[in-house]
């Protein structure tokens, strides 16, 4: 089978199974689930080469957080996606992006969210969220929970702008923001 193939049919098999209508009713549970999207996100999001200075450049989640999805990311570390190891490491507000590839926020950032959008916007950096509305307020993949389920949304050309090219696989899977807007719960 070509690979193509075989990546399409690993994508939707474990969104599928990451979706199934299993409750996520507990936070860890939910967190668990999310921090597989973004280690999807990275395997299925291409970046600029000049994002990865050396063949060995590792494509850095980092997180600026304090919820239960930032331990579930550290599952991730030391992952492969795309023929690169992932690390993962934590940033805070005002810290320097350089070097980061997968920007997630917690809710616990909803406040800073236009500083740390204006610093990502200076780099190839894909930004992930769980805020609410987050893909229709400027950030690119909007993660939320509808239905007992985890969804997500993209704004491309969010990350057009960013030099960031999205799989149309993924893009299939993913839900309209304003579509997903209305579906998510507001504070």
């Amino acid at each position: 089978m070509p690979p193509n193939r075989i990546s399409l049919r690993c994508l939707l098999l474990a969104l599928l199974v990451i979706a199934a209508p299993a409750s996520v009713a507990s936070s860890d549970k939910t967190a668990e689930i999310m921090a597989a999207y973004i280690y999807n996100f990275a395997r299925f999001v291409s970046w600029p080469a000049a994002s990865f200075p050396a063949a060995q450049t590792p494509l850095a989640v980092c997180a600026a957080s304090t919820d239960a999805l930032q331990g579930q990311l550290v599952r991730v570390h030391g992952r492969d996606a795309q023929g690169r190891r992932m690390v993962v490491r934590v940033v805070a507000a005002g810290e320097d992006l350089s070097g980061c590839h997968i920007l997630y926020l917690s809710a616990d950032e909803r406040a800073q969210l236009p500083a740390w959008l204006a610093a990502a916007s200076r780099h190839a950096l894909l930004t992930v969220s769980d805020i609410p509305g987050f893909a229709s307020d400027g950030g690119m993949i909007g993660l939320y929970v509808s239905d007992n389920r985890v969804h997500f949304s993209i704004a491309r050309p969010q990350c057009e702008r960013a030099g960031l090219q999205v799989s149309s696989r993924l893009l299939a899977l993913a839900r309209q923001p304003a579509r997903a807007a209305a579906a998510e719960v507001r504070p």
